[in-house]
């Protein structure tokens, strides 16, 4: 997994609560388990002003010119700020996959919902639940300028755009396999010793449970 310790750049935002899954990936596109081909689907319903199906060309649709994916300013953002329960809704995984293949790194937002935040932290897409009242500083300051750089230094656990500076925080867990660029099989290896030592226990204490079956 690629690891995360400062990201620079615009961010987009998406300011509406509980934004679901079915909006982020609609059903008709989850035909695939691989993790990429998905970014011509994120946010299908609001981006686009006519249907598709898995495999069509989203280049050729009816883009909606009233949505924020579709404005070009915002075109290399990284950094994605949302409001409350973001990622309601199915546990789909697509979500997470569209999210990171459009490029988003960092996600902001007021509070997610505990499946699409595991989901999120096993793929990589980094979480920063903030206040109502730094969150409403953020806006303000996009609002006047939506080219605004912001950074984020996970080491720090701190936000800077322009002048508003804020601090964050995060689950320590969660911070390490991001600065370290840890996946959940990199995480269980750390504990092999272990792993092999309750396997040589129980092949001792119950040796039935590794006979071969017939």
């Amino acid at each position: 997994m690629e690891s995360i310790k400062t990201i620079e750049s615009t961010v987009m935002p998406i300011l509406r609560n509980n934004i679901d899954t079915d909006v982020i990936m609609p059903k008709q596109y989850l035909k695939s388990t691989k993790k990429t081909g998905y970014e011509g689907y994120l946010f299908d319903p609001w981006r686009y002003l006519d249907s598709a199906e898995w495999g069509d060309d989203c280049s050729k649709r009816e883009h909606n010119p009233d949505f924020v994916l579709n404005d070009i300013d915002y075109n290399d953002s990284q950094i994605l700020l949302v409001k409350e329960n973001f990622g309601c809704g199915s546990s789909r995984e697509h979500a997470v996959w569209g999210l990171k293949d459009y490029g988003f790194k960092v996600i902001l937002g007021l509070s997610f919902a505990s499946i699409f935040h595991n989901n999120a932290i096993r793929n990589g897409l980094l979480l920063v639940t903030i206040t109502q009242k730094k969150h409403d500083s953020i806006v303000e300051e996009i609002s006047v300028n939506k080219k605004s750089l912001m950074t984020i230094n996970l080491e720090k656990q701190n936000i800077l755009i322009n002048s508003i500076n804020i601090d964050f925080s995060i689950n320590n867990d969660e911070k390490q396999r991001f600065l370290q660029g840890l996946d959940d099989i990199d995480i269980t290896s750390k504990h092999l010793d272990k792993i092999i030592e309750f396997e040589n226990k129980k092949k001792t204490e119950e040796p039935w449970i590794f006979n071969e079956l017939c």
